[in-house]
């Protein structure tokens, strides 16, 4: 987990939190600051044992923790996968990931908020991870203003699960 730790410590990274924390300040519904991308982590990790997925602890957290970056800079919330994706690689290039994982990690982040299986037609399981666990991270039963969320009803997630 060195690299995710390097990620966590570098002070741009630490800055888009902030910033993503400042431009959500008086945000109402789901925020995606530090805890969220965390919990997003955490959740991640958990399906990929229940699923025997086998996929590597630090792949599952980068890209967990790297999947709303891009909000600190998008224009257009429903556009922030793929400046999440952009400003992924200027850490993932910096901590030293291979090719492969760059590959792995950025299409996860690009299908975070769309599905896997809305990737160009092609399904792979790790891209689902931060998109599942994206979903259940949320607990909209809980939340003392769900009346006046705009998620559809079958997508807010009442009970827990996993």
């Amino acid at each position: 987990m060195n690299r995710v730790n390097e990620i966590l410590n570098d002070p741009e990274y630490r800055a888009c939190i902030e910033k993503i924390d400042t431009l959500e300040a008086y945000r109402l519904f789901c925020k995606h600051g530090m805890e969220h991308s965390l919990q997003v982590a955490r959740i991640a990790f958990m399906l990929n044992m229940q699923d025997s997925l086998g996929y590597e602890k630090e792949l599952i957290y980068t890209a967990a923790l790297l999947h709303d970056i891009g909000r600190a800079d998008a224009t257009d919330s429903r556009e922030h996968a793929e400046s999440s994706v952009e400003a992924s690689l200027k850490f993932l290039n910096r901590y030293s990931y291979s090719p492969e994982e760059i590959n792995m990690i950025t299409d996860a982040i690009r299908s975070h908020s769309k599905g896997a299986d809305q990737n160009d037609g092609v399904h792979f399981p790790f891209n689902d991870l931060p998109f599942r666990a994206d979903k259940l991270s949320r607990a909209c039963g809980l939340c003392p203003v769900q009346n006046k969320c705009h998620w559809p009803e079958k997508l807010k997630n009442k009970e827990l699960t996993l």
